[in-house]
């Protein structure tokens, strides 16, 4: 089962609100070294902009050594104007997509998950191209930043020349996939700075110069009062951030090491279709679990239209993004390095590695609701937290990274809550009843509204499941670990580069570190 990834949706609201309020302009050609003068760098006017844009582009094509056929429309929208227009953006998020950001420990019952993203869209757009109108928008109170420029030209180049998909199955393949299409942006977008600061003249906006896409220094940024009380959620925005961050050093080891932007360009043929491939810039074929339903008759698994159970893939980089979001909300001991959160590889802003999550293999998480709970009021905010539960199975390279990240995920739960019959009780931001099995390199997760009902929504899944795996056979209530295909749910991708939210996020790791 697909069905049209959200992104597209938004994009198509975005059209929309933003035909009533902005108008494009036109200029002359104009080439990669020729200077341009503004009046004031703060306050460019629309010709000034459009000026500038017209250089972002010759600039974007020498770097990637094509031309941009039908360059986008150019436009520019205040930030107040998009904080409100991102009120009526549909974000389209479904009721797997949305209990999958609360297993992974991010977003607490009480929280929208819809708030979540337009909070991140609101504070970390910085230009946004949208394919279907040919449109490129740029959102500033005055200045011009070539560099955002830069990224969306360059999406705008990967439209024209590819056949980019816009329907994917779970979050994990949709991350995996925009490692490709965002770190090629990012790529372009890092080149372009690198050349601003060598030898071009360039408008910056007011992001500091960067080499990385972060600006500024992490240990003086982390002193500014800026970072307190930011209502970013950091777990959503690492998870979010990822295909800029290592999607950028993963094409940028293909364009280096095996063949030029010729390969890059290849790669839309075969893309990654896991996070944790473009973590370890290595390809990796996962598992997929598959189980059959043993719940008692007072939950049901959600199904698709042909009676098959949905489920979501969180991935390596959610995984890690989880232990992250806990050591920088939560926790006073960090369970990932901070200090290694910040060290990326290569061009890479951040580190998705730690001990805990390199060894993921598959996970599959599969939704239950009560009974008398109707699917259209669970894919509203209106899920409650009584009304649903879920079975969540994760394969591990071996047992020693199974056991790791059982016990990293062990140290969470017993920060928010206790242990009790049958598993876990967790109170206060994640009041639920929780179980988590490990046998071998299996981990099963099981979540109920409380320890007593967790048997109802597991059934007779127990930890000598593996057992009946490895035989082979197929019984109600045994989990069965396979690596051939399945049906998962699309899940959009993530939105336009963060690069300013990218900073204070920065500043408040480096902050956390110094006082843990």
């Amino acid at each position: 089962m697909t069905r049209q990834a959200s992104l597209l949706a938004v994009a198509v609201s975005i059209s929309f609100l933003l035909l009533t309020c902005i108008s494009s302009t036109a200029a002359a050609d104009v080439s990669v070294e020729d200077a341009i003068e503004v009046g004031d760098p703060a306050a460019v006017s629309d010709e000034e902009a459009t000026e500038v844009y017209q250089r972002s582009i010759a600039r974007v094509e020498e770097i990637r050594g094509v031309e941009l056929e039908d360059p986008p429309e150019f436009r520019r929208i205040s930030h107040d104007e998009w904080r409100n227009l991102t009120g009526d953006l549909d974000f389209g998020v479904d009721v797997e997509h949305r209990v999958m950001w609360r297993a992974l420990l991010m977003v607490e019952d009480r929280e929208s998950v819809e708030d979540v993203l337009r909070t991140e869209a609101a504070e970390g757009t910085l230009a946004f191209h949208l394919p279907r109108s040919n449109e490129i928008y740029l959102v500033s109170d005055g200045g011009v930043d070539e560099r955002a420029l830069a990224h969306e030209l360059t999406h705008a180049l990967q439209h024209e020349r590819h056949t980019v998909e816009e329907e994917h199955g779970t979050w994990d393949e949709a991350q995996g996939y925009a490692g490709l299409y965002e770190g090629e942006a990012e790529l372009v977008r890092d080149i372009y700075a690198e050349r601003c600061r060598e030898s071009w003249s360039c408008f910056t906006g007011d992001e500091p110069d960067d080499s990385n896409g972060v600006g500024g220094e992490a240990e003086e940024a982390g002193d500014s009062e800026d970072t307190e009380g930011s209502s970013l959620n950091y777990g959503v925005y690492a998870a979010r951030f990822h295909p800029y961050s290592d999607g950028l050093e993963y094409v940028d080891r293909v364009r280096m090491e095996d063949g030029g932007w010729s390969e890059v360009d290849s790669r839309y043929e075969d893309p990654p279709r896991t996070t944790s491939e473009v973590v370890h810039h290595e390809r990796r074929e996962p598992a997929e679990p598959e189980f059959a339903d043993s719940s008692d008759d007072s939950w049901r698994v959600l199904e698709d239209a042909a009676g098959q159970p949905t489920f979501e893939s969180a991935g390596e980089a959610a995984l890690y993004s989880m232990f992250l979001h806990q050591s920088l909300t939560y926790l006073s001991e960090p369970v990932v390095s901070l200090d290694g959160f910040l060290d990326g590889e290569g061009r890479s802003v951040y580190s998705y590695r730690s001990d805990a999550t390199e060894g993921w293999r598959g996970d599959r998480l599969y939704l239950y609701l009560l009974d008398d709970v109707e699917e259209e009021a669970a894919a509203s905010e209106g899920l409650h937290p009584d009304s649903y539960g879920f079975l969540w199975l994760l394969d591990w390279r071996d047992d020693d990274e199974a056991r790791e990240f059982h016990v990293a995920l062990e140290r969470v739960l017993r920060f928010h809550g206790e242990k009790a019959t049958g598993g876990w009780r967790l109170s206060g931001a994640f009041d639920a009843g929780f179980r988590v099995e490990r046998t071998g390199s299996r981990v099963v997760v099981v979540r109920a509204p409380s320890p007593a009902e967790v048997d109802a929504v597991a059934g007779d899944v127990e930890a000598t499941y593996v057992d009946a795996a490895r035989a082979g056979k197929v019984e109600r209530g045994r989990v069965v670990w396979h690596d051939d295909g399945g049906s998962p749910l699309p899940q959009p991708a993530p939105g336009a580069a963060a690069m300013a939210a990218a900073v204070a996020f920065t500043a408040l790791v480096s902050r956390v570190r110094r006082n843990s």
